[in-house]
């Protein structure tokens, strides 16, 4: 798996995990992932490595910072960060210079999160339209 560190086009930071390409028309789903209040990296990297080694494409969006995150006013819940992070990966997926180029299957999104991002999760699935699964 590869490690991905880039930023939305608003400008805020995106990590997630880009699982080994097999195959030239192998496509994976996209699972957008929002922390809790004070969540940070470390809380939920093992999940999430978990969720691209059984191939999916994941990204996880921070409201400032993987450090500013941690302030418990640092929130964000009407799931615009996590939009943002979905929709930076599907233009990625478009971008021949990007490492995501080719790799989402974007009729297979999944959305998730956990406390604050539960409710992200939740308002983004109604922003996104038509998702396979929201896991709160």
């Amino acid at each position: 798996m590869q490690f991905l560190n880039t930023t939305s086009t608003e400008g805020h930071p995106i990590y997630g995990w880009i699982p080994t390409k097999d195959s030239a028309d192998r496509k994976f789903p996209l699972i957008g992932f929002m922390h809790g209040s004070t969540g940070q990296w470390g809380m939920y990297v093992d999940n999430l490595n978990l969720y691209s080694s059984h191939g999916a494409v994941v990204v996880f969006p921070f409201v400032k910072s993987p450090e500013k995150d941690k302030n418990p006013f640092t929130t964000n819940t009407d799931g615009s960060i996590l939009v943002q992070a979905i929709e930076t990966a599907k233009l990625a997926n478009k971008d021949p210079s990007s490492p995501l180029y080719g790799m989402i299957d974007e009729d297979n999104v999944v959305i998730a999160g956990h406390s604050m991002g539960a409710t992200d999760s939740i308002m983004a699935s109604h922003t996104l339209g038509p998702v396979k699964l929201t896991v709160t």
